[in-house]
């Protein structure tokens, strides 16, 4: 464990888990003062900005970043829709009917060129823009519509964990961390560096909602105890559940594109050699 120290101290740490635990945690701060939840002691403690305060802040922001490291699995998976009690599960028969009417006929014309190809026969029509079309159906969904998950994330990340076994026909979860370990060091750089962004938009949006979620419930706590002056000393700082909701919004907006360039990062060759094999059916 203690080996793994110093990567919590690198750059891509930095960006995809300490700086939104950073955000987090002034968030969460923010609210707290606003409602007078913070003795006056530690508001004075916090307004001096002393070197104790400031050096317990780094602490507390670098343990709020190695939770979020640690509960990373568990939250991809339930934004992706995995789970028999997912909420998002809502949306799965959405996302199978988008497929089924805008994805599963690209995937079959694809097929009949293949054959046509391969048979030397004459091959079926295309429109001008098929090809930009197939681009994005193989970057936002997998190739059977067994595969589709409820959410786009989900179905992004589908889209490239199902590449090299539809190419290649290994799993991605055999193949990658072994081909990982011996690609050049500044191809890794790169996997870092995505991976890095990824987790940055996925931690915003933790950060954004538990920074909204904790306003929301201390504006139900100071309605509860009618606590009025309370709650309109809290209205003067509109600027909390503001930047919460915008935070949030900005991890749930990035997050799929961001796990797209994850994708792109971590394919074992360019999205243009897909049609060297038809996807299954």
């Amino acid at each position: 464990m203690f080996g793994q120290l110093p990567k919590f101290f690198d750059r891509s740490f930095f960006i995809g888990f300490f700086l939104p635990a950073a955000l987090m945690f002034a968030g969460l701060v923010g609210t707290l003062w606003s409602f007078d939840y913070i003795s006056s002691d530690t508001r004075k403690l916090i307004a001096e900005k002393s070197t104790f305060g400031v050096a317990l802040s780094i602490v507390i922001v670098w343990f709020i970043s190695i939770l979020l490291m640690a509960l990373n699995r568990p939250f991809i998976r339930l934004l992706e829709g995995y789970g028999r009690g997912n909420p998002f599960k809502i949306f799965l028969s959405r996302r199978k009917k988008e497929f089924e009417t805008r994805i599963a006929p690209l995937f079959t014309r694809l097929d009949e060129i293949i054959r046509a190809r391969r048979s030397g026969g004459i091959e079926p029509d295309q429109e001008d823009d098929f090809g930009s079309k197939l681009w994005k159906a193989v970057n936002d969904y997998p190739e059977i519509i067994d595969n589709v998950l409820a959410t786009r994330l989900g179905n992004v990340m589908r889209s490239y964990e199902r590449y090299s076994d539809v190419v290649y026909g290994m799993e991605a979860i055999v193949l990658w961390p072994r081909l990982f370990m011996v690609i050049p060091e500044e191809a890794r750089n790169r996997v870092r560096e995505g991976e890095a962004l990824f987790q940055f938009a996925l931690n915003a949006l933790i950060a954004g909602f538990v920074s909204l979620a904790l306003y929301v419930i201390m504006v139900v706590i100071t309605l509860h105890s009618d606590n009025y002056n309370g709650l309109l000393n809290a209205l003067r700082w509109p600027f909390i559940p503001v930047i919460s909701v915008l935070l949030g919004w900005f991890g749930w907006w990035q997050l799929p594109d961001a796990a797209r360039e994850r994708g792109e990062q971590s394919r074992f060759r360019s999205l243009s050699c897909y049609p060297c094999r038809s996807p299954r059916t």
